[in-house]
């Protein structure tokens, strides 16, 4: 099991602190723990006077929109951006960050790797993995408790997403005593469960209904076993 050494802590910590620029990626096709990692991590930085630059292939999917709000995030590489650090959230190795990742790393900065798969390649001068964390979300919350940095409602939403999308609603993952003390503490500085809730999950993604369709369309009947072949 992956578990971090209070030392690595210490270091992500200091490097947060001290560093004056900082270009966050994530893994391309990105869920709600990475958009939650960058979008909670960005909140964070901003309000320590940072200047931060979010890039993620093709942007943010639709339906986690509502974590964004006024942010910008670059759907590709922002060459102009040169920042003192890189920081890769939630993907567990270079291949997954896409372009945008692939530029972040040719950089000649040091570069954090914060994640929870226990998969993780360590591909980073400095790596914060904890396979006990259910998501990286959950890691940053610990990581501003260490810093004793404010979480406001709308950080507190993002890691609060991320959380709740990696355990499929508390279904999966280590769930704890631990995590649920989390969650009441997000929830007590203003993460809204049920806003949360019902945007990861009542929102309707038209591209897959449309996909659905179409290998209902080509369906064929079998041995009473329905088939679809997509080209």
């Amino acid at each position: 099991m992956i578990i971090a050494d209070k030392k690595t802590w210490d270091e992500v910590c200091e490097l947060l602190v001290n560093t004056r620029s900082v270009l966050i990626v994530t893994h391309v096709n990105p869920d709600a723990d990475a958009i939650g990692s960058i979008i909670g991590l960005w909140l964070m930085l901003i309000e320590k006077g940072k200047t931060i630059c979010l890039m993620v292939d093709n942007g943010i999917p639709e339906r986690l929109s509502f974590l964004q709000e006024n942010i910008t995030i670059h759907p590709s590489p922002n060459y102009n951006f040169i920042p003192d650090l890189v920081i890769a959230l939630d993907g567990d190795d270079l291949s997954s960050l896409g372009n945008c990742g692939n530029y972040a790393f040719s950089l000649d900065v040091p570069k954090l790797v914060i994640d929870h798969h226990t998969y993780n390649e360590f591909y980073g001068n400095l790596n914060l993995v904890e396979e006990t964390y259910v998501s990286t979300t959950m890691i940053l919350y610990k990581l501003f408790e260490i810093l004793d940095w404010k979480i406001t409602p709308h950080v507190a939403n993002a890691l609060l997403a991320g959380i709740i999308s990696d355990t499929q609603l508390f279904r999966v993952g280590l769930i704890s005593e631990r995590l649920f003390g989390i969650i009441q503490m997000l929830l007590r500085m203003g993460a809204d469960y049920k806003y949360v809730t019902k945007s990861l999950f009542s929102t309707i993604n038209t591209g897959w209904i449309k996909f659905l369709g179409y290998i209902t369309f080509k369906a064929f009947l079998i041995d009473s076993v329905y088939w679809s072949i997509v080209t």
